[in-house]
C-alpha cells in the first residue's frame, strides 16, 4: 500500500484464495492490485510482476503462514509454505481451477 489520492491506491479486502472467506484468507490491498490479481493464483500474481521481489513474497508467505500456524514460522516451514505455493500453482494450470 502506498498512500496517495487517487482511488486505485485506496484500501481493499482481498482473498488469497477465492470463494474461501475465513480470516487467514483475506489481506489488505490496494484497488490496483486487487484488480490486477483478479482469479490469478497468489503464486502467479507475485511471479507476473517485478515490483513483487523474492524478498516481499518472503515475507507474504511468512506472514500468511503465520496466521495458520498462531505462531512465527521458521525458516524450514516457510520454504516448504513457498514450495507449496509454486506446486499448487502449478497443479491449476495443469487440471484447470
Amino acid at each position: 500500500m502506498t498512500r496517495g489520492i487517487c482511488e486505485s491506491s485506496e484500501a481493499t479486502v482481498d482473498h488469497v484464495y477465492l470463494g474461501h472467506n475465513i480470516d487467514q484468507n483475506v489481506v489488505v490491498c490496494c484497488r490496483s492490485c486487487n484488480a490486477s490479481k483478479g482469479r490469478m493464483h497468489v503464486y502467479d500474481f507475485y511471479q507476473s510482476s517485478e515490483q513483487f521481489t523474492d524478498e516481499l513474497w518472503h515475507a507474504f508467505v511468512s506472514k500468511f503462514a503465520s496466521r495458520f500456524l498462531k505462531r512465527e514460522p521458521n525458516e524450514q516451514e516457510i520454504q516448504a509454505w513457498r514450495q507449496g505455493f509454486k506446486e499448487e500453482c502449478e497443479e491449476r494450470k495443469l487440471y484447470g481451477a
